[in-house]
This record gives structure tokens, sequence and C-alpha cells, in this order.
């Protein structure tokens, strides 16, 4: 779970009257990237109602484990700003309420983008699937950031380029993926030339 998700979730036990305009202004973000913020929460069970700062027993549960990490003593005021929100309380961090058994984290997004880059480029079978179902983990901003991470990191090639295009398209994120274009630009005719061999080659 991001440090901005955990910090939101501090207020909201610390207020519990606290409404989603009060809570983006103090986030300094958005009342719409609150409220999705907030959709999440109730879709991962850490609030009692959709669109409502109010937290559920889970949702308490969780931030006594993160209040309890930030207590330790053996941990320093920066780490606790630091890496424990993005790696320590990220590997409890409840997911889908539906499925316990399959829970997983929310991986941090140099490792989410780093994961896919290498599905991509491996050409692994369900890669575009596993990005689109990832992706939705995380918020607008967090999105953007890790399509520009992958785009960076695709090899040349523009079959995969082409693929990545095209899922992130499909997950409906607005975010442009420069690099990716270029490769599909430069390889169009490579392509081209391919399909027109396996078309003469299946007329003979």
């Amino acid at each position: 779970m991001t440090t901005e998700k955990i910090k939101s979730l501090l207020l909201m036990n610390e207020n519990k009257k606290i409404t989603v305009t009060l809570l983006a202004k103090k986030m300094n973000v958005s009342k719409a990237t609150m409220s999705r913020m907030i959709n999440t929460f109730y879709e991962q069970g850490l609030t009692l109602d959709k669109g409502k700062c109010q937290l559920s027993k889970k949702g308490q549960e969780y931030i006594e484990k993160i209040q309890e990490k930030i207590s330790k003593p053996k941990e320093t005021q920066n780490e606790t700003k630091g890496h424990i929100f993005s790696n320590e309380i990220s590997k409890n961090a409840p997911q889908n309420t539906t499925e316990p058994a399959k829970m997983k984290s929310i991986i941090s997004n140099d490792d989410m983008a780093k994961k896919h880059a290498e599905n991509f480029n491996k050409e692994s079978k369900n890669a575009a699937a596993d990005f689109i179902n990832d992706i939705k983990n995380y918020t607008p901003k967090e999105q953007e950031e890790i399509v520009k991470k992958i785009d960076k990191d695709i090899k040349n090639d523009a079959r995969i380029a082409k693929a990545f295009i095209d899922a992130v398209k499909e997950s409906k994120i607005s975010t442009d993926t420069p690099e990716c274009n270029k490769i599909v630009d430069n390889g169009k005719s490579d392509i081209e030339n391919e399909e027109q061999e396996i078309e003469e080659q299946g007329g003979r």
C-alpha cells in the first residue's frame, strides 16, 4: 500500500467525522482522486460504507498494525516516513475481501513496472491480462507513473510494444506511451514485409 493511502487511513482514524472533501484538502489531492481512493478502501473492506470515510473494524485493525510498526524504537523517523510504508506494511495490505485465500499485497510502483516490463519482454502468454488486472489496484497518478516506467523498459520489438500499447488502452489509462509508439512506427515496415512473405509462401 502506498504512503499516500496509509496517510489517508491515518487521518480517517484520527478524525472519525472527516469528509472526503476535507480529506482531499489535507492530502493535497483533488476530490475526485480522493473519492476513487475511498472507493478502493471500501472494496478492500477497510471502510464501512462506499464513498464514506468511516473505517471498518478491519480498517481499524490495519491502522493499529501500522501504528505499531511506526512506534518501534529501532526504526528512525526517516525510516518511518520511507521504506516502512512502501515495503513492510505493503506485505500485509488487504486487497480483495471476497477472496481472502488469494489476497495479494500491492507492490511498489517500481516493482510493478519491472515485473510487467519483464512479462511483456518475455512475451508471456498472460502478460496483457496480468497487467490489466494488477494496474486496477493503483490510483490514476500511480498508474501513469507505472505506465511511463514500463514504456521506457519495453525492448525494441514492434509486436511487444504494440501488445503493451493495447493493454494500456484496454485498461482505459490515458497516459501516452511515446517510446512504444516509436518502436511500433519503426517496426511497421518489418511486420508488413514479414506478413507479405507469409502470404507469398502460402500462395505457392
